[in-house]
């Protein structure tokens, strides 16, 4: 299990950008009511791990594997 730290309990510290091989991540913080704005695989992570309000972009990839795997490395 993983405790990853929110602010006002619903969303990211501050934005965040990772590469790994042709694939990158962004991540943004979000005002309150903004909800989840993702994609597939990472919207069901951030339901997870409890984040409600946060605005994501995947770009290069498609593979459910590498996606998680940079999720999950952003929000430790």
């Amino acid at each position: 299990m993983v405790r990853i730290p929110l602010r006002e309990g619903r969303t990211i510290h501050h934005d965040i950008k990772a590469k790994f091989s042709s694939s990158t991540v962004i991540l943004r913080s979000a005002p309150k009511g903004t909800g989840i704005i993702s994609g597939g695989p990472s919207r069901a992570i951030f339901e997870a791990l409890g984040i409600s309000d946060v605005v994501s972009k995947a770009i290069g990839t498609k593979i459910l594997i590498i996606l998680f795997d940079l999720l999950l490395r952003l929000l430790e």
